[in-house]
């Protein structure tokens, strides 16, 4: 029964950009098989399995020799023309990734009009376990974005400022954050491991110690070269959109004690195409003399906030005043 479904549904036509509107039996049936392809015995059978039922789901059939990431680059390329090109190895993820975003609405718009309360119930649990795959499967799917060395998820979506090109880098790919391109910790279900070695103020001793020692070199070679001292004190973080705050909050404690005095959370105005910077004071406010002086507006994130929110929040909280990092 899946494999006629399966031809079928490959046999149908599907217009590039659009999300096919499957019937209830066909999705069901490409639920089933995207299920049963996660017990297949090995990953290349999982693999291989997984990019066929995907695949079928956009009307696409596998050409002849066709591998895996070959296939499911050209099943992206039909479903968004427009997507970018991905890491090396990852285009059956994003292919995935797509397909559950799409698999998601289309039982979300199955549910609200099902009267029978078995099916209805069905695909309302559905739409949930892909709405939870596709937030899995996010942070995993990296992509060039302009303005970013190399392949990362996508940043927060958030108009800001103009972005310069001065300060420490640290990024945050998977789950390892990389200071100035050397990878620092690699975090565990999105939390650092409880014996990571801290500092007695509690920071993350190698974040610390890695911003520290771009401070030092800075200072050492802004004495040849001033455009080294421009960066001295400022620390430019990328994090995808859907990682936690965490990331954030750690590179911030290390950052404190390393003496940064400012943040730069690095976001994305999809309107522009064009990467932006947001901000963030790590120094004590300056009493103002002046009468209309504005006051500065406190700001963090708790750590199981995604960082899409906790830009949100920031953008929201920067119209009472500029940013400064709250540490208590």
């Amino acid at each position: 029964m899946w494999a006629s479904l399966l031809i079928l549904a490959a046999a149908l036509p599907s217009a590039p950009g659009e999300a096919p509107s499957w019937s209830k039996d066909e999705l069901r049936t490409l639920f089933a098989r995207c299920e049963a392809a996660g017990r297949l015995p090995t990953i290349e059978a999982q693999d291989a399995e997984l990019a066929t039922v995907v695949g079928a789901a956009y009307r696409l059939s596998r050409e002849g020799g066709e591998d895996n990431e070959t296939y499911a680059r050209r099943v992206t390329k039909k479903r968004v023309p427009t997507h970018p090109a991905v890491g090396p190895g990852q285009w059956l993820l994003a292919a995935t990734k797509l397909f559950y975003e799409d698999a998601a609405q289309r039982s979300e718009a199955i549910a609200r009009f099902e009267r029978d309360r078995r099916d209805r119930l069905y695909f309302e649990e559905k739409a949930k376990q892909a709405q939870a795959a596709v937030a899995a499967l996010g942070p995993m799917v990296q992509t060039r974005m302009k303005g970013v060395d190399g392949f990362m998820a996508p940043l927060p979506a958030a108009k800001a400022d103009k972005p310069g090109t001065f300060g420490c880098a640290a990024f945050v790919r998977g789950q390892t954050i990389s200071v100035e391109n050397l990878d620092r910790i690699t975090f565990v279900n999105d939390r650092p491991a409880p014996d990571a070695p801290r500092t007695r103020t509690g920071a993350i001793r190698e974040l610390m110690a890695s911003q520290k020692q771009y401070n030092l070199t800075a200072a050492t070679m802004g004495q040849i070269d001033a455009a080294y001292r421009k960066g001295q004190g400022l620390l430019r973080v990328f994090i995808p959109a859907t990682a936690p705050a965490v990331y954030l909050n750690e590179l911030i404690l290390g950052a404190i004690e390393a003496k940064m005095k400012t943040v730069y959370v690095m976001t994305y105005d999809p309107k522009s195409d064009e990467l932006q910077e947001l901000p963030i004071s790590l120094e004590k406010p300056r009493a103002s003399k002046k009468k209309r002086s504005v006051e500065p507006a406190y700001f963090r994130c708790k750590d199981t906030v995604l960082m899409q929110s906790c830009v949100d929040y920031a953008i929201e909280m920067r119209a009472k005043g500029p940013l400064h990092y709250r540490t208590e």
